[in-house]
């Protein structure tokens, strides 16, 4: 089902009503979903170039330009959100679909991502913290959750 555009927009692309459908299903906002595609992935990636993806267009001086996410960035959005290679395949996005089994291939055995911490979650505070760079950032995180891991199977 695509969402209600206006009539001088064009209809979104399918790959953008599946990320959209996607993301709200798990409850992500745009801004949770473009800040964990850069830090798994790197690169940038802003809520509004992704609402630009999810609708396909980005308004400039009154009129809608086309818009298309590369197919690594798509991968990445898509594994994030949860959708299937097989999804993006039948949305018309192929190379998208193949990155992503390469993905989930290289992550076998965690093939879901983490869900979003809660925004009072120390771990998502980190994340979210600008003023760390990304590689103290992701250091962070990962000793805290070995340190997690460690205490569950001390607590088994």
């Amino acid at each position: 089902m695509t969402a209600a555009t206006p009539p001088s927009q064009p209809p979104p692309p399918p790959e953008g009503d599946l990320i959209r459908i996607a993301r709200d299903a798990r409850g992500y906002s745009l801004a949770d979903v473009a800040a964990f595609v850069v830090e798994m992935f790197g690169g940038s990636l802003s809520a509004s170039r992704l609402s630009q993806i999810e609708t396909g267009n980005q308004k400039k001086r009154g009129s809608a330009i086309e818009v298309r996410a590369g197919d690594a960035r798509l991968a990445h959005i898509a594994y994030v959100v949860g959708t299937s290679p097989d999804q993006l395949a039948q949305a018309g996005r192929p190379e998208s679909a193949e990155i992503l089994r390469e993905i989930l291939r290289q992550r076998a055995g965690d093939a879901r991502p983490a869900p979003v911490p809660a925004k009072d979650d120390p771990l998502r505070q980190i994340m979210e913290d600008t003023r760390l760079p990304v590689e103290t950032r992701r250091a962070m995180v990962a000793l805290a959750e070995a340190m997690k891991r460690r205490r569950d199977d001390e607590i088994a």
